[in-house]
This record gives structure tokens, C-alpha cells and sequence, in this order.
């Protein structure tokens, strides 16, 4: 039923707590304020300027393609109203693929701490993403009209 993996998804990005215990585990839209964090941390002590080797690049390029992968699972329904959604989603992959992009980028450069501020802009700008994401989430699952149609 893919309003229940609609619902799903829209209580994991308002932090609703994985299907398995990890402590402190942070998740949803809070989690990327987390990353954040730590990804500029790892920047600031960082001494020789290459942060090629960092795990985010491959943990942003996973949550990407997370995104894609519900483009393609909602448009195989063909349906008119979820369009809105898919495109929410697809701008979600594009915004999560730039992010990845841009610690590839940091990774490579010889001062990466100079690209702090653009780096934290990166991440607000995928928040925002998100969040924009999460309010059509909840307009799907609002609308009685889709919700019988993908629920039958």
C-alpha cells in the first residue's frame, strides 16, 4: 500500500525513531543539521587538506539515490496527483546529489576551510528541501481523494 509507505516516510522525516535500536540516533529533518555539524567539525580539524577520504560523500550519494528510487516507485502509479510529490522527490535527489557533489569538491580542495560557509549553505538549501518535501508528504496523505485511489 503506498499510502503507508507514504506515512511511513513522512513520520521518519518529522524524526519518527528507526524500525531498529540505535541509541541516540537522530533522525528525519533534525539529522541534517547533525551532519552538518559533524561535516564541518571534520573540516575545521582537518590539518593536510584532503578530505577525499570521507565517509559523506558516499552516505549523501545513498540518501540521493533513496530519493530516486521513490521517483521511480511513485511514477510507476501514473498517477496525475502525485506528481506534485515526485517532483518534491526528484528535487530532494538533485539537491542531496549536489550536496555529495560539493564534500567531493571540499575533499579535493587544498584549503577546505575556506569553504565552510558555502558548505553550510549547501546543507540549509537541502533542508530546506526537505522540508518542502515533508509538507507535500502531508498533502498526499491529506487528500481523501488520492488517499482511496492509491490505498485500493
Amino acid at each position: 500500500d503506498v499510502l503507508v509507505i507514504l506515512k511511513e516516510h513522512a513520520a521518519i522525516l518529522e524524526g519518527a525513531p528507526p524500525h531498529f535500536d540505535l541509541p541516540g540516533t537522530v533522525t528525519g529533518l533534525g539529522a541534517i543539521s547533525v551532519i552538518q555539524r559533524d561535516y564541518i567539525d571534520s573540516i575545521k580539524g582537518n590539518e593536510n587538506g584532503n578530505l577525499l577520504d570521507n565517509v559523506y560523500f558516499e552516505g549523501l550519494k545513498d540518501v540521493a539515490n533513496s530519493r530516486k528510487h521513490m521517483v521511480t516507485f511513485l511514477s510507476s502509479y501514473e498517477n496525475e496527483f502525485l506528481h506534485p510529490l515526485i517532483q518534491a522527490f526528484e528535487d530532494a535527489y538533485q539537491s542531496w546529489t549536489v550536496l555529495a557533489n560539493f564534500t567531493a569538491r571540499v575533499g579535493l580542495s587544498k584549503n577546505p576551510r575556506n569553504m565552510i560557509e558555502r558548505t553550510a549553505n549547501r546543507f540549509q538549501k537541502t533542508l530546506e528541501v526537505e522540508t518542502s518535501l515533508l509538507t507535500e508528504l502531508k498533502e498526499v496523505i491529506q487528500n481523501e481523494d488520492l488517499s482511496n485511489s492509491l490505498s485500493s
